[in-house]
């Protein structure tokens, strides 16, 4: 299954990306052996992630009828979202990966016990 964003969601993503990049930490989580990324590296970081939260959010639209709310307030440095996508009171993160590749992360360990609201785990495997 194909998710295409429209040119309004790309640039609602951008510019959250733009505006949020100040506020947000220059060495990725667990990543401290690498250099400080610059401001547009962490926006550039910061779009790809959010578009792969529009695309989970339009999958589980299209393929389940699950509606999820994003969201796009921008927080303090150290202080994040709880979550990028809550479905039915259960926290999942979502990581994209590079341009290129063909897949998209929904972690494992936030999806209770591999199942979620009738959805099985093997079901959210994206490719």
């Amino acid at each position: 299954m194909k998710i295409f964003l429209s040119e309004e969601e790309i640039k609602t993503c951008i510019d959250f990306s733009i505006s949020s990049a100040k506020t947000q930490q220059a060495i990725e989580f667990g990543q401290r052996d690498t250099a400080k990324r610059s401001i547009s590296e962490i926006a550039r970081d910061s779009v790809i992630g959010k578009m792969a939260e529009i695309a989970f959010a339009k999958f589980l639209k299209e393929k389940f009828g699950i509606i999820v709310s994003l969201d796009f307030n921008i927080y303090p440095i150290y202080q994040g979202d709880n979550a990028d996508v809550i479905i039915f009171g259960t926290s999942i993160d979502i990581k994209a990966s590079r341009p290129g590749a063909e897949w998209l992360l929904v972690e494992c360990n936030m999806v209770n016990s591999k199942k979620c609201c009738n959805i099985s785990y093997s079901q959210l495997l994206i490719g």
